[in-house]
Order: structure tokens, then C-alpha cells, then sequence
């Protein structure tokens, strides 16, 4: 369809609007829900583990000393007693920690 020129001009087409095409898109791949929130409980349990350990190990370190110092008449049987006791809790810490910080260092990198 063409519109008159005043001008003697050729005709100008109409001006027509053109939909859209249509097209099929593939199917979206679903990603699995962020677990951030799962993640930080993770990451707040793992810290407050971290700090009781700290605290069981400070405490039976502390508790040595104050052994020694109440009863330094039963010495020979405490010397044997506090490694005992100081070992498994120092090879538990160690490890918690070790794990705790190794965790957080690879995930900075």
C-alpha cells in the first residue's frame, strides 16, 4: 500500500508493524536451590566446635597446673596421670583445627 506525495515524489510504502517471531526455546536447565544458608550453619557449627575444643584443651591444661599446685604431695602420681589426659585432647584439637582453617584457606584461594 503506497501513500500520495504532495510533492510529486514517488509514493511512499505505509508503515506496517511487524510481530515478533516466535521461537522455540530449549528446555532450562533446572540448577540445583542454593545451600548458602545450609553452608553458614556449617561453616558457625564447625566454628563454635573449634572454640569448645580450645577451651576443653585450655581447661585441662589449667587443671594440671591447678592439680599441682593443691596437691604437690601426690606429684609423682599426677606426673603419670596428665599425659594421659593431655594427649588425646591436644591429637583432637589438632586435628579439629587443622581441618578448620585448612577448610577456610582452600575455599580463600
Amino acid at each position: 500500500m503506497s501513500t500520495p506525495d504532495t510533492d510529486g515524489e514517488e509514493p511512499r510504502p505505509a508503515v506496517t508493524t511487524v510481530e515478533p517471531v516466535q521461537r522455540a526455546l530449549p528446555p532450562a536447565e533446572v540448577s540445583p536451590p542454593r545451600t548458602e544458608p545450609h553452608e553458614v550453619a556449617r561453616e558457625r557449627v564447625r566454628g563454635v566446635l573449634a572454640v569448645v575444643l580450645v577451651a576443653v584443651f585450655a581447661g585441662a591444661i589449667s587443671a594440671s597446673f591447678l592439680f599441682f599446685w593443691l596437691a604437690p604431695q601426690r606429684f609423682a602420681e599426677l606426673k603419670d596421670f596428665v599425659p594421659l589426659v593431655l594427649t588425646p585432647v591436644t591429637s583432637v584439637v589438632s586435628a579439629v583445627l587443622g581441618f578448620y582453617y585448612g577448610a577456610q584457606a582452600r575455599r580463600e584461594d
